[in-house]
């Protein structure tokens, strides 16, 4: 998977996640739940994750990635992610 964050233009601060769980930090509320949809619209399932769960003004999406994911999985969910910038 070293590739995908090759390619997958960063700047959270948050690096390379350790884990399976991908945090893509997104700011405000509503934001976060637009991105959600537009990944849904997409075929990536990705929960908006708010306040209580995170502080106000830290709202994410959160990716789940795993073994079963292709190289072609992880290109489409570049692409949906490249349409929220």
């Amino acid at each position: 998977m070293a590739w995908f964050w090759e390619d997958l233009d960063r700047d959270d601060g948050a690096g390379i996640p350790a884990g399976a769980i991908i945090p893509v930090v997104i700011g405000a509320e509503r934001e976060a739940l637009r991105a959600s949809e537009v990944l849904k619209a997409n075929g990536v399932l990705a929960r908006a994750i708010r306040p209580p769960s995170v502080p106000p003004g830290t709202c994410r999406i959160r990716l789940t990635a795993c073994a079963g994911h292709s190289p072609a999985d992880l290109e489409i969910v570049a692409a949906a992610l490249s349409q929220l910038a």
